[in-house]
């Protein structure tokens, strides 16, 4: 799968168990709201600033 901007994080979270190690060490420590599940990521990145750029490439290096 490839991993956008526009990906939520319920297909995030769907990869594989490594996803929420690397949504953590990116900031997202508790995810606060039950709908961000179906936001996109750059709409939750942005919301904590966090650079989404580096979110989804280390997201894409766990899903090879």
């Amino acid at each position: 799968m490839k991993i956008t901007e526009e990906t939520t994080l319920a297909e995030v979270l769907a990869l594989s168990g490594e996803a929420m190690k690397v949504l953590a060490r990116h900031g997202f420590h508790t995810l606060s709201c039950p709908s961000e599940i179906y936001e996109p990521l750059i709409s939750i990145a942005q919301s904590r600033g966090i650079p989404i750029d580096h979110l989804i490439a280390d997201l894409q290096a766990i899903d090879r």
